[in-house]
């Protein structure tokens, strides 16, 4: 009984949208392969992080004297030019998994709005910290915990 009750409580498939339409599998795709893609950018930039550190501590083993380098930005390990390039690929592969990361969460919002019984904000609306006393959080406490 409690099984059924759960069920009934579940999100609803719009089944016949689906089967009339290519755009589910579509819009379904897009959203996955954006998972993919955010998830590929941000292992290149960890794996770019690290080789950086082993290179650093592989060639940079004596201490750091602050009487000869006394910032940071003249030390030759932020001066030449392998530090420079790894930190650049590193910036560049963390602002492309950001941009996957928006583009995923904006396909499955229009995936779970367009073809399943379920009321979302738009991605630009969903706000970066939530209050708990917002509506969608509100809604979604209600859904799991009856």
């Amino acid at each position: 009984m409690k099984e059924k009750k759960k069920h009934e409580r579940s999100r609803k498939l719009n089944k016949e949208l689906v089967e009339s339409s290519k755009a589910y599998y579509i819009l379904f795709n897009k959203w996955r392969r954006n998972d993919l893609y955010k998830s590929l950018f941000a292992s290149f930039g960890l794996i770019i992080a690290i080789f950086q550190i082993e290179y650093d501590t592989k060639y940079y083993t004596g201490c750091i004297d602050r009487i000869t380098y006394p910032t940071a930005l003249v030390n030759p390990r932020s001066t030449n030019w392998y530090g420079t390039f790894f930190k650049m690929l590193i910036l560049m592969t963390t602002f492309l998994s950001l941009i996957f990361t928006f583009m995923s969460r904006k396909y499955k919002i229009d995936w779970l709005r367009e073809y399943f019984e379920i009321e979302l904000p738009s991605a630009i609306n969903v706000p970066f910290l939530h209050q708990d006393d917002e509506d969608i959080v509100e809604k979604r406490y209600n859904l799991k915990y009856p």
